[in-house]
């Protein structure tokens, strides 16, 4: 019989050749190419590596045993820091396989993979702040890093679940956040005064139920100062709105008239020949 060492008359296997395993079945089936000799493992439902080739070692800190190859970005962790299977940028683990500043991985050695927690600051930066022509709502743009793809963050109810903004004088209408551009997008609704010295409070909460195995620290609270060329921004409500349009409309109907009258006033004097 293929890869039988021993067998009886019968054909059935009573030890397999080297390189070989004796499968649930009874046959003797090659052992994969990380293994020198393996058996098969019951327990597990794998193969357990009993050697290795030459130039790998033997890891026993998992079940069945394995003989890895040292390969960075293979996603096998336990003979190195970290392995994400690299191309993803912040992700904790860099393209060399170590772990990034402010971040810590550890790995799960039954499933061979690494998840990095963040233990630094999300850091935020208002990039524009632009008022809504001809109303009282404003949008501001906030980039965020690092990225909250990263975390697996990938929809916008995960996202307004772990961001809260408030402003002094404001009201927050939506909040939003761009997976391509990495940015955070406030409208608001804006009743009052507001100058470069009024921040706006990002609250950045981590919960119980959204991915805190990605986070050390919860309650990330920043505090942000808008910069829009240090000039203050008035804001009207809807009822000084609708008279400042009343008093437009009858200064241009007073214009209007005035015009009228001038005319007026030249066709009197032509006709009484002065």
């Amino acid at each position: 019989m293929t890869n039988c060492d021993t067998c009886t008359n019968s054909s059935v296997c009573l030890s397999c050749a080297v390189g070989s395993f004796a499968s649930v079945s009874g046959d003797c089936l090659v052992c994969p190419d990380e293994c020198a000799t393996c058996v098969w493992n019951a327990t597990f439902n794998r193969i357990g590596c009993t050697s290795c080739p030459s130039g790998l070692a033997l890891i026993t800190i998992v079940m069945p045993t394995r003989c890895p190859d040292p390969v960075c970005g293979d996603s096998l962790t336990i003979i190195r820091p970290c392995d994400n299977a690299l191309g993803v940028s912040y992700d904790g683990c860099d393209d060399s396989c170590q772990v990034m500043p402010n971040f810590n991985c550890t790995v799960d050695i039954v499933s061979e993979s690494t998840l990095c927690s963040f233990t630094g600051s999300i850091v935020m930066q208002v990039i524009s702040f632009k008022r809504v022509r001809l109303t009282n709502k404003a949008i501001m743009k906030v980039s965020v890093f690092p990225p909250l793809n990263v975390f697996k963050i990938s929809s916008e109810a995960q996202n307004n679940a772990l961001f809260s903004a408030s402003m002094e004088n404001t009201d927050v209408v939506s909040l939003s956040f761009d997976f391509n551009t990495c940015e955070l997008e406030i409208v608001l609704e804006i009743a009052g005064q507001i100058t470069t010295e009024t921040p706006i409070n990002i609250t950045f909460t981590p919960t119980i139920n959204l991915r805190p195995e990605y986070f050390a620290s919860n309650n990330q609270t920043l505090t942000l100062v808008i910069d829009y060329d240090s000039e203050q921004i008035f804001f009207i409500s809807n009822t000084q709105k609708t008279i400042a349009n009343i008093v437009l409309y009858l200064s241009y109907a007073v214009s209007v008239l005035s015009w009228f009258l001038c005319i007026g006033g030249l066709l009197l004097r032509h006709l009484a020949g002065i």
